[in-house]
């Protein structure tokens, strides 16, 4: 006996059709979505909800645990879980690699070793400015910050 579908045994419906709603040079952008059900022993009634599980491409993950020097085989525990899981399944699927934050310049500050690295990333933490802060970090990603800085 399987068990049954739900938010925490969630079902990998296919998407079959996605489709856009809303007027090409709209403000926003509505879509509508049609996933496959089948094999899932689930049905659909008008007003169900659907939750959307993404996960990074696994071609970014290798690059981002090349760039960290990790495996991936490495033991975390994500808050809210109560059980450890490895390095890789935590970026793979429930971790961003992209959007990084102060927190992640000053940790790579302080495991520099390269003085110019270390100087450079001191000045990005230093800056005053909240927008210059804001548009610099907006145009990095994880692995970004990473190869930039390999001796952190």
């Amino acid at each position: 006996m399987s068990i049954p579908h739900d938010k925490n045994n969630p079902f990998a419906a296919a998407l079959v059709e996605r489709r856009r709603l809303s007027a090409p040079n709209g403000q926003k952008e509505t879509s509508h979505f049609s996933v496959s059900l089948k094999g899932s022993g689930l049905t659909y009634t008008c007003g169900d909800s659907l939750g959307v599980f993404p996960t990074n491409n696994p071609a970014s993950v290798n690059a981002f645990l090349k760039a960290a020097r990790l495996t991936g085989d490495e033991s975390v525990l994500i808050p809210k879980d109560t059980s450890p899981i490895t390095l890789r399944e935590a970026i793979t699927r429930r971790l961003a690699l992209n959007g990084p934050t102060y927190k992640f310049v000053q940790l790579l500050h302080d495991r520099a070793t390269n003085p110019a690295e270390k100087a450079a990333l001191a000045e990005r933490i230093a800056e005053v400015d909240p927008e210059k802060k804001k548009a610099w970090l907006a145009e990095r990603e994880f692995i970004d910050l990473l190869e930039e800085n390999p001796r952190a």
